[in-house]
């Protein structure tokens, strides 16, 4: 079984900002983005904590869960 997601995070340092786990059946995506814009300059980016939670689906062996991270996309 084959399945894939790929939430954009651009601007997030995968090193240090970004979490990608498997709890209970459901593939977890956690980052945070920081504010690095200098001072006046409006940006159209949410800066803080986010999540998002995927269901996998029944039978989905989480040994096989993996992660990438092409140009600011999760690829998972």
């Amino acid at each position: 079984m084959s399945m894939a997601t790929g939430p954009a995070v651009p601007g997030i340092d995968p090193a240090t900002d970004l979490a990608v786990r498997v709890e209970a059946g459901t593939l977890v995506v956690q980052a945070q983005r920081t504010d690095s814009a200098p001072q006046g300059h409006q940006s159209e980016f949410r800066y803080g904590r986010f999540a998002r939670h995927v269901t996998l689906p029944g039978g989905a062996d989480v040994r096989e869960v993996s992660a990438t991270y092409p140009q600011g996309t999760q690829g998972t």
